[in-house]
C-alpha cells in the first residue's frame, strides 16, 4: 500500500527567466508537516520562492538556502492533512548566460509527520 510519493515536475526556459517548478504529492497518510531538501547545479539555476498549491490550502510554507540545498517546510498550523496533488510551486531563475541543457532538480531529506509527530515513510520519490 502506498503511503507517500513526492514528484518534482518539469518546466523549461531559457536563459534570463524565471521558471516555477511543481512538487506533487500523492499519498493515502495523514500528513500534516514535511521538509525537503531540492538540491540543483548552481551554476545553472538558482532556487527563488516557494509558493503554496491547491493540496496545502490549509498549510503555511517557508523556504530558504540551506548550505546548497532548497529547504521547503510545509506545515499547518491545525493539523488540517495534506491532500494529493500539488504541494508547492518553486520558482527558479535561469542564469543569464546559461546554455541549453538539462538541469537536474532532485528531492532528498525528506521528512513527513502526521499530525501526532508520527513519522511517516516515503515509498518514492522521483526527480524532476
Amino acid at each position: 500500500s502506498q503511503q507517500a510519493a513526492l514528484d518534482v515536475g518539469i518546466a523549461s526556459g531559457t536563459a534570463g527567466t524565471a521558471v516555477s517548478l511543481p512538487i506533487d504529492l500523492a499519498t493515502n497518510q495523514s500528513i500534516a508537516a514535511l521538509q525537503l531538501d531540492l538540491t540543483f547545479p548552481a551554476s545553472v539555476v538558482t532556487p527563488t520562492a516557494a509558493t503554496l498549491g491547491a493540496s496545502a490550502s490549509n498549510h503555511v510554507i517557508a523556504s530558504g538556502l540551506v548550505g546548497t540545498a532548497y529547504r521547503v517546510v510545509i506545515y499547518s498550523p491545525t493539523n488540517a492533512p495534506l491532500t494529493s496533488g500539488r504541494l508547492a510551486n518553486v520558482s527558479f531563475s535561469i542564469a543569464s548566460g546559461a546554455q541549453p541543457q538539462t538541469a537536474p532538480i532532485g528531492i532528498q531529506a525528506v521528512v513527513l509527520s502526521a499530525a501526532n509527530a508520527t513519522g511517516i515513510p516515503t515509498t518514492g520519490i522521483d526527480p524532476g
